[in-house]
């Protein structure tokens, strides 16, 4: 008799169980995602160049301004200079940077980024751009727009908190000064 009394209560713990996991399902898919972005550092000479010595010294930089910062994907470009400038942080955390083709243009290679990190969970996330796809990565995300980044600006790091479809934008520097940005580019 015993058995036949508990299962309704079983199936009604199993279907209350199934809707408090569905809850925390849908809670930590809307949970906050934060996304640091930044413009690769400084290139040397040449197509499709490697890091000059300044930056390699701002992607050590880079790499210690983050390492707490509970990074747990890291997004570059296919270009040198953005790989070498996620290297030090990579390797400090254990992680493999996911290179995103531009082979399509840069308007399919930045809604690429855009879905990559709206489809990112568990934890924080780098990209690694360029002067002309990290603000506009901004935007696409649901931050404010703004212009190219200059060609000498190197040391923005901005933070971008998604949550419930808003988002919040916080920039910071980082590493040595790059020089005063000119009036048409940030």
């Amino acid at each position: 008799m015993m058995g036949i009394g508990c299962a309704p209560a079983g199936r009604a713990l199993a279907i209350l169980l199934a809707a408090v996991g569905a809850c925390d399902l849908a809670m930590a898919q809307s949970a906050p995602v934060k996304v640091f972005l930044v413009r690769h550092a400084e290139p040397g000479p040449g197509e499709d160049p490697a890091l000059s010595a300044a930056g390699r010294k701002r992607a050590a930089d880079l790499s210690a301004a983050l390492r707490e910062a509970g990074i747990s994907a890291i997004l570059t470009s296919p270009l040198r200079r953005t790989r070498e400038t996620a290297a030090p942080l990579a390797a400090t955390l254990g992680l493999s940077p996911t290179p995103i083709g531009m082979a399509r243009g840069i308007d399919a290679h930045i809604d690429e980024l855009a879905n990559a990190v709206r489809g990112h969970s568990g934890g924080a996330m780098l990209v690694v751009g360029h002067s002309n796809t990290v603000p506009r990565l901004i935007g696409l995300l649901g931050g404010p727009t703004f212009r190219d980044l200059c060609e000498t600006t190197f040391d923005i790091l901005f933070a971008v908190e998604l949550e419930g479809g808003a988002a919040t934008l916080t920039p910071s520097r980082y590493g040595d000064a790059s020089p005063r940005p000119g009036p048409d580019c940030t």
